[in-house]
Parts: C-alpha cells; structure tokens; sequence
C-alpha cells in the first residue's frame, strides 16, 4: 500500500501546480503496451484537470460493452460501437500500476477559452447518443479521436508534428513492430491473414496517428500558433513490462517441420501411410477452404474495411470447401481443377516477395504443401 501511495503522489505532482490562471488542465495521456492483444499497441485518452471544482477525470474513447446479446455479431460483422466513457484519474492510475503498463501525460498548450471549449465539447459527447461511434481500428479509435479533437478543437492552426519512427511505414508495418515486441507470432499470423492489402499502404504522418506512441510523438513536435502544442511533459508510471521477440520465427519452424513430415510419408508406400496422407488432403483442403470462405466473407459480408482485397484468397481458394469431397473422383474437372490450383501455387511461391501484398513468410511452408498434395490428387 506504501509503494501505492508513493506511485500517486508521484503521478500528482502536475495536478498542485497552478502555473496560469485557467483552473483547468488539458493533457493527452499516452498508456504503454500491455501483455494482451487487446492492449499490445497501447492506449490514449485525455485528462482533465479542475481546481475549481477538484476534480481529476480521465475520459476514455476505448470503451465498448461485453455484456451487449449481439457483441460477438456486431464485433465480427464491423459494426461494433464504441463509447467514451468517463474514470477518476486515481482508479485509472491505479489500474495501470496494477497492470505494470507506462503512463506519460503531455500537457496542452492552449488558453483559457480553448481548455473550456475542449471541455464543452467532451461533455456534449457525453449526452445521449453522442456518446457512441462506430469503431474502426486504422481510422476511427481511441487516439485517432483524440488526434482530430486537437485538429478540430484548434480551428486547423495545429500542425502535425513528423513522426520520425513512422517514416515509409505500413499499416502492417507497424503493428508488426509491437506485435514482434510483444512476442505474439501466432497473434501476427492471424492478423497478416485477415488484413487486406490497404493495410500495405504507405501512411500518411496523420494516419499514423491510429497507434498512441506514434500520435505522442506527433505531438511532442506539434506547433500551434507557432508555439509547442506541448506545455509540460511528464512520466507518471515507468513501464515495467519484458518486451523482445524471441518467438516470432515459431509459427514457421512448427509448419515447415510438420510440412517436411508430411512431404516425405507422401513417399511411403506402405498401405498405412497412403490412408494417413488421404486423411490430410481432406482436413488440409477442407481448412484451406474454410478460412478462404471466412476471408471472403469478412471483405463482403462486414464493414470491415481493412479486411478487404485480401491476396491470402490466392492460396486460401473458399471452393475447396465442396472440391474436397469429390478429390479422388476421376472427373477431368476435378483433375483440372486441382491441376491449376497446384500451378498458381507455384507462381504465387515465385512472386511472393513482389506481391503487392505482404503475406506471412510463415505461410510458405503451408502453400508449398497444398501445391504439392494438389498434384499428386491430379496425377492420382
């Protein structure tokens, strides 16, 4: 309790201070990464400082409710709302501190009129349903709200600070960068196969403001009427947490060993061995052809804008979900169909690199062995 203690009249000291007349103090707090997905690229909500009326209150854009019948259908379709939501400051630190997560605040800059106009413009997002939006994760969250309240709340004086570690990045780039941080390859994996090719494009300095660490920087070096944007900055909570990437080459290992097993039974002979191959041609194309259907239906099916134009439907090919039953008929048109899959395969291995857009390396293994297991149905 001691050390609590302790960490709270640290994060306070900003709060004592009454360096103008304004009572009131706008900050942008920045939240390290955590060790869940849901928290592995940070966090970003705003603080609000009263000394008239003694009040400290965090206000949240990341909140959405779990206890919602149709959460998992609304999560899967894009149509999840989010909420702001409101958290004395004390709880908020408290439940960082729990966590060992960072915490660093940046106070604002502005006069008097603007931290009330900010203020206003928070409480009239509270009221009724201003209080909902429709999430998007790359262009409608947490921080890109707050991004576009300093942008709007400023008239447009405000300019984007460069984001030195965002240069010539990617969507995918850069949550590769946390993800690997975070040791999460098979977490990696899944998001490579979901997302699309627009999260291949080259961010824009406003763009990547989507993480919190990238819109912190933006704003260290933010000017607005040709001052710092920034007035104060400080650390509240150190981060505490292990970070490195060792594991991120292990979803590769764990398909290119089980492929090369696959691979050389394919070559036995013995009666035992050709039933074990059957079996996995079907889970093999039967799986393929299952995530395929989802990747198809997450680009037309769902609002989720990131998910479309997905080039994983070159390998991942949603007909084998009713190819797969008739694999070992002697039609011409299952032969040819499993004949041109095994070839684009091929290609596909050929101009990996040069695709235009990033498929997982881990992939590779998976892609060889459905191309081969796809001949050996054509020439059996």
């Amino acid at each position: 309790m001691k050390r609590l203690v302790l960490v709270l009249l640290i994060a306070f000291p900003l709060v004592l201070k009454a360096a103008d007349s304004c009572s009131l103090r706008i900050s942008i707090i920045t939240c390290s990464p955590g060790l869940e997905l849901y928290s592995i690229f940070g966090h970003s909500a705003i603080r609000i400082t009263d000394s008239l009326s003694e009040t400290d209150i965090v206000y949240n854009y990341g909140t959405f409710d779990v206890g919602d019948p149709d959460f998992y259908i609304k999560f899967l379709k894009g149509k999840m709302n989010y909420f702001l939501s409101q958290q004395d400051f004390r709880n908020f630190a408290y439940s960082y501190y729990f966590d060992q997560r960072g915490v660093s605040e940046q106070e604002l800059n502005l006069s008097c009129e603007e931290k009330h106009r900010f203020q206003q413009f928070i409480f009239h997002n509270l009221e009724g349903n201003n209080v909902f939006y429709k999430y998007d994760f790359f262009y409608d969250n947490c921080t890109t709200r707050l991004r576009d309240l300093v942008e709007k709340l400023t008239n447009k004086s405000y300019s984007f600070g460069e984001i030195p570690q965002a240069t010539h990045l990617s969507f995918r780039s850069a949550l590769h960068y946390y993800l690997d941080k975070g040791n999460m390859p098979w977490s990696k994996l899944g998001i490579d196969i979901l997302l699309g090719i627009t999260s291949d494009k080259e961010m824009t300095t406003r763009e990547a403001m989507f993480l919190p660490d990238f819109l912190e920087s933006s704003i260290d070096h933010s000017n607005y009427n040709k001052l710092p944007l920034v007035k104060e900055k400080a650390t509240i909570l150190k981060q505490m947490l292990p970070t490195g990437n060792s594991e991120m080459y292990i979803p590769l290992i764990i398909f290119s060993i089980f492929s090369l097993i696959i691979f050389i039974i394919g070559f036995l002979k013995n009666k035992f061995f050709k039933t074990l191959t059957t079996i996995f041609d079907y889970i093999l194309f039967f799986s393929i052809g299952l995530l395929g259907s989802i990747l198809l239906f997450m680009w037309l099916g769902t609002d989720h804008t990131v998910m479309g134009k997905n080039l994983n439907l070159l390998w991942a090919w949603p007909m084998h979900l009713v190819f797969v039953f008739f694999m070992y008929s002697k039609s011409n048109l299952i032969k040819k169909y499993f004949l041109v899959y095994a070839i684009l395969q091929i290609f596909i291995l050929l101009f990996w690199i040069w695709l235009p857009q990033s498929l997982n390396p881990s992939l590779i293994p998976i892609v060889l062995i459905a191309s081969w297991r796809s001949w050996n149905i054509y020439k059996r």
